[in-house]
């Protein structure tokens, strides 16, 4: 599963976006669902703070992440 937790920079409209994925979260998986996440957001600007996976810290996340900075 992966699950980001979004609410405005007020704190306000506290809500959850996950995804359930059967067997485990790949690096690609979680370029997908950030992917998914920007269509979502619609042009709204997102904080994202990662824990340590490994999954997090791949090469094609990071580089989607860097290639985002503009978002």
């Amino acid at each position: 599963m992966v699950a980001l937790l979004i609410f405005t920079p007020e704190g306000r409209n506290p809500r959850v976006a996950f995804r359930l994925q059967p067997g485990a979260m790949k690096k690609e998986h979680f370029v997908a669902y950030l992917k998914d996440i920007k269509r979502m957001m619609r042009g709204r600007k997102l904080l994202l703070i990662w824990d340590g996976l490994p999954g997090h810290k791949a090469k094609i996340v990071t580089d989607w992440i860097t290639s985002q900075k503009s978002w």
